[in-house]
């Protein structure tokens, strides 16, 4: 999990993009083999409603989850900042 404080009309689907793009570009290597790497983000805002850490902590896992199960190297999640998260996750990338 990353928490990460930005300011208000930030963009963090752009910023998880840039994540993702920067861990499939970057070279990496095991045992003198370049191994390709990708990584999954789920997004998840605070909700502004509760302060219920672990449903945050849940709805961002749950993005997660989708990212890899959707085949990875993608970002999901649920961007918006007031109610709860869409029943159906949608793609942000």
């Amino acid at each position: 999990a990353l928490l990460i404080e930005r300011p208000a009309g930030s963009d963090p689907i752009g910023l998880a993009n840039e994540l993702v793009r920067a861990v499939r570009e970057q070279d990496f290597h095991d045992a003198g083999e370049r191994v390709s790497l990708t990584a999954s983000v789920g997004i998840a805002r605070r909700p502004q409603t509760t302060t219920d850490l672990e449903a945050w902590l849940q709805m961002g896992l749950g993005a997660l989850r989708s990212a890899q199960d959707l085949g990875g190297d993608r970002v999901e999640g649920y961007p918006g900042t007031s109610g709860p998260p869409p029943v159906a996750e949608r793609q942000i990338r």
